[in-house]
């Protein structure tokens, strides 16, 4: 943002070094004050048919954002009490402004931070799927591995047996009661 009155030197200088102070201009004739001597600032009020002027200057980081500006055609004196209605009129709408911008601001980190937190709740979920397959893989290997060694375990009694019917061929009655003995296991 740049400074209001640095492209708008029509109050000219002298008035517009007091805005960027902060300070309030009250002038009750622009053809006969000192703060309002200045050929372009008179040629100004000419044109637009002003003579008097309250102006109250909303500075904020060194520069003048906005101005609330009263003025009339004919020479008048500002009283107090009009200068302190424009200054609290100015301060009200100076904080509605920096109330709107800190909630436009207050909206903007929301949509960050929920961005934000999508993306990482994102990235948890990938994580739990992986981990939730690797549990699954993991219980899948263990299953196989129980299955593996109860069949060996099968196996292993089948090959005893031929072991043991290839010894005592000869002899069929001794099979016969080694059998036996193995099924009552």
């Amino acid at each position: 943002s740049s400074d209001v009155c640095s492209s708008d030197l029509a109050f000219g200088v002298k008035i517009v070094q007091q805005l960027r102070e902060g300070r309030t201009v009250v002038v009750g004739d622009l053809m006969a004050a000192d703060l309002s001597d200045e050929q372009r600032t008179r040629e100004t009020a000419r044109e637009v048919d002003t003579r008097a002027i309250l102006v109250v200057p909303f500075v904020r980081e060194g520069q003048v954002r906005s101005i609330v500006y009263l003025n009339a055609r004919e020479p008048r004196t500002w009283h107090a009490d009009d200068v302190a209605f424009m200054e609290e009129l100015a301060e009200r709408t100076r904080l509605v402004i920096e109330r709107d911008r800190a909630e436009r601001q207050l909206r903007e980190l929301n949509a960050m931070l929920e961005t934000r937190v999508e993306a990482r709740t994102a990235e948890l979920r990938a994580t739990q799927d992986a981990l939730l397959q690797s549990q699954k893989m993991e219980a899948v290997g263990q299953l196989a591995a129980g299955l593996a060694h109860d069949f060996n375990n099968l196996l292993g009694a089948v090959t005893g047996a031929f072991e043991l019917i290839g010894r005592k061929a000869e002899n069929p009655e001794r099979v016969r009661r080694s059998e036996e003995h193995t099924s009552e296991l």
